[in-house]
């Protein structure tokens, strides 16, 4: 994955248990979880194969970051 622009990259205080059930909110929109930093729109893991310690924001979503300032991650369980 080439390197999103500064103020891109989240890392996590921990990482999920399930990484496939984080989701991702700017400004109280979810954003799309993706799997090409280069041609998509979104949020994707900074290492696909983990650790899963940090999400990068490609495109407008980071463009969203940088005008909200702030993100929220949330990590869900699966039973």
């Amino acid at each position: 994955m080439p390197d999103p622009p500064d103020g891109c990259v989240l890392l996590l205080e921990e990482e999920p248990a399930f990484p496939d059930t984080v989701h991702v909110h700017i400004a109280g929109v979810e954003v799309p979880h993706i799997t090409d930093c280069v041609g998509e729109q979104g949020w994707s893991y900074t290492n696909d194969d983990g650790p899963y310690d940090a999400i990068a924001l490609c495109g407008l979503a980071c463009a969203d970051l940088q005008r909200a300032g702030e993100a929220t991650v949330a990590f869900f369980c699966v039973e």
